[in-house]
C-alpha cells in the first residue's frame, strides 16, 4: 500500500506513505482491525490536489470492502500567502 498527492492534472505525483507491508492491506479490509499510518509530520495537500490510496495483494480488491478514516484540518491561507 502507498499513499500519493497527486496533482489536478494527473501529470505529477508525489508518494507521502508506502509502500507498506501487506498485513497493512490486509487491515484495511476489516473494519474492527484499522491500520495507523503513524506520519512524521503532517502532509499538505493543496486545494484540488488529489489523495490516493494505492493497493495491491495480488488479487482485485474491492472498494466497498476498504475501509478509511482521514482525520483532517483545513486551513485557508492569507492572500499572497505561500505553501
Amino acid at each position: 500500500m502507498q499513499i500519493l498527492i497527486r496533482d489536478p492534472g494527473e501529470a505529477g505525483e508525489r508518494l507521502v506513505y508506502g509502500p507498506a507491508p501487506y498485513i497493512r492491506v490486509k487491515e484495511q479490509q476489516d473494519q474492527d482491525l484499522m491500520a495507523r499510518l503513524r506520519l512524521s509530520e503532517p502532509i499538505i495537500v493543496p486545494p484540488r490536489f488529489w489523495i490516493v490510496i494505492q493497493a495491491y495483494d495480488g488479487v482485485a480488491i474491492d472498494a466497498s470492502d476498504s475501509f478509511y478514516d482521514l482525520y483532517v484540518r483545513r486551513i485557508r491561507q492569507g492572500v499572497g500567502a505561500h505553501v
